[in-house]
């Protein structure tokens, strides 16, 4: 399994690292009324083991609209999953780049490493920061990395809940201390689990704050190379009922089976050269 920290928007940790969604877990049962096990089971195919992709970030916020294009590479290994995203357009953000590694040994610290073209310089990603937004988006740096169910305290809130046509189970999960709880900035998350393609569709997060809150969608998703992708995701944030920002991805084109992404493009060097 995936170990680790985050899962508080446990969806968009898989989103942006997502090339593929996830694929029917082996011997996960439809009736299963583990929550750490279903999660778990729909952590464990998140990624493909080579994977490349495009996409268009929209960001709507009360500053007004604008658009991010991005490169995604995303590998999985037995020792770690590796994502790079790289922003090609606009041409202020143009080079900016993201770097994660997360280890699958609980011994080791995963990586994030931010890079600003501006700044002409790397930078690791402390816990204190994890919560920041990414280039203005409804996302965070924390919500880029990987979540781990292990550190959080979760209980199946429903066995059969529908979204849209999609029968799903829906999970509720809590940080087990303040320090998880402070890196992610979410106190409390519901994560909606499609049962059918083992996969997060929708969740709800209440930020550290008390104060706002997110809600995620994945739609339109489809099979490919085996694996279960969403074309369009969404994230809004509100402010009591009111939407403050949302940030919708659009995914523009997917490699489920990219043979030439190797190790070397998950190397600060590469994330120096950009897009």
């Amino acid at each position: 399994m995936w170990q680790r920290r985050r899962i508080g928007i446990v969806a968009v940790a898989w989103v942006m690292t997502w090339a593929g969604l996830s694929q029917p877990a082996a011997g996960l049962d439809p009736n299963s009324s583990d929550p750490r096990a279903i999660l778990k089971a729909a952590l464990d195919a998140q990624v493909a083991a080579r994977s490349t992709s495009r996409l268009k970030m929209s960001i709507q916020d009360r500053s007004g609209a604008r658009e991010r294009l991005l490169s995604v590479w995303s590998k999985r290994a037995d020792v770690a999953r590796k994502t790079l995203i790289l922003i090609e357009q606009p041409a202020e953000l143009r080079n900016t780049g993201f770097l994660s590694v997360d280890y699958r040994a609980n011994e080791r610290s995963d990586e994030q490493w931010l890079y600003m073209p501006k700044l002409h310089r790397v930078s690791r990603v402390p816990s204190s920061g994890k919560s920041d937004a990414f280039v203005g988006s409804d996302f965070s740096i924390s919500d880029l990395a990987g979540p781990d169910p292990d550190a959080f305290d979760v209980k199946l809130t429903s066995a059969s809940v529908k979204v849209g046509d999609e029968d799903c189970w829906l999970i509720e999960a809590t940080p087990r201390d303040e320090a998880s709880r402070d890196e992610i900035g979410y106190s409390r998350s519901e994560i909606w689990v499609s049962k059918s393609k083992t996969a997060l569709i929708q969740l709800k997060a209440t930020l550290a704050d008390g104060k706002r809150t997110k809600y995620f969608k994945a739609s339109d998703l489809r099979n490919e190379g085996g694996l279960w992708t969403p074309h369009r995701l969404q994230m809004r944030t509100l402010e009591g009922t009111n939407v403050i920002s949302e940030t919708i991805i659009d995914l523009i084109s997917v490699d489920n089976a990219a043979s030439d992404v190797v190790d070397a493009d998950f190397t600060q060097q590469r994330l120096e050269r950009g897009a």
